[in-house]
């Protein structure tokens, strides 16, 4: 009996213990209903973007086409020229495109910066007092500026050359200007590497302000131009086709037929001399046009030449 009763206590025992398969499932089913709690609090507590943040972790962006990535504002920007007045002008014009140098570095105003560089420029027109008045009447004002620091030679004197031209850039962007288009870069002579490093710098210091590169037509559709053209794209804000050279047999509508496919395929603008009548007539029919002042071509400064 005593054997008996050992055994009947032994098994008791045992029964009364719960299994550690049936521990798992309990200990697992505390932990979903407790996630679920936490979830409908959360859920509650935070907002939307805010409790998908905090339960799926940061979502990354779709990537962009990095190659057309431009700034896709509808400009027709029309060239002025600091001194123009009278009401039939501001009448026709509420965007209007100013370039700010000639091609061999002439400043085309005055300033504190440029008075502070040395640099050569027209004493007639005081950019600050100058911005105040077209900023009465246009809504958008763009800088055209010729790059003078790219023919120099040797990467420490083109940065030092960079960083005069960034200075005076600065100052236009913060007398009303709303975007920088670098005309003239000497793609023949220049290595795509200092190209960019100079793209990039002007980038730099213009903050959020867009700048553009204009593209000759000729270097566009030279073999391999592709590359060039793609790295740009993911450089700056936005590519034009620069027309203010081009000739064709077929006149206007041959010309922007050449050049459509840059247009398309980059979303790029086109720049056009203000002496082009037929070729702007025609561009009108396309987006995103900028029209520029176009000056007598010069011959450009030689690397030992100071930059006016």
């Amino acid at each position: 009996m005593q054997l008996f009763g050992n055994r009947l206590h032994n098994n008791t025992h045992r029964r009364g213990t719960l299994s550690p398969l049936a521990i798992i499932l309990i200990c697992a089913g505390a932990a979903f209903l407790l996630t679920i709690i936490i979830g409908l609090v959360l859920n509650v507590s935070l907002d939307d973007e805010a409790y998908e943040r905090l339960t799926k972790g940061e979502q990354k962006e779709e990537e962009q086409n990095e190659t057309n990535k431009s700034y896709t504002r509808d400009i027709h920007a029309d060239a002025y020229v600091f001194g123009e007045e009278g009401e039939s002008v501001w009448e026709n014009l509420s965007e209007i495109s100013i370039t700010l140098n000639t091609p061999t570095g002439q400043i085309n105003y005055t300033s504190e910066v440029a008075t502070f560089l040395g640099m050569e420029s027209i004493k007639e027109h005081v950019l600050y007092d100058a911005m105040g008045e077209v900023n009465l009447f246009a809504n958008f004002v763009g800088g055209v500026f010729y790059p003078q620091a790219l023919y120099r030679e040797g990467s420490d004197l083109q940065y030092a050359a960079a960083a005069k031209e960034c200075a005076l850039m600065k100052e236009f962007l913060h007398a009303g200007g709303n975007e920088i288009l670098l005309c003239g870069i000497p793609f023949s002579r220049t290595d795509t590497a200092s190209i960019l490093r100079y793209v990039k710098q002007i980038k730099a210091m213009a903050g959020d302000s867009p700048i553009g590169v204009a593209v000759p037509l000729a270097i566009a559709r030279a073999d391999g131009a592709w590359t060039l053209l793609e790295s740009l794209a993911k450089e700056c804000d936005f590519l034009a086709i620069d027309l203010t050279e081009t000739a064709s047999v077929g006149g206007a509508e041959q010309i922007l037929t050449d050049a459509r496919y840059y247009i398309q395929q980059y979303d790029m603008r086109v720049v056009l001399s203000e002496v082009q009548e037929d070729l702007i007539v025609a561009a009108f029919t396309y987006p995103d046009v900028q029209i520029i002042t176009h000056y007598a071509p010069a011959l450009p400064p030689t690397p030992d030449q100071p930059i006016q």
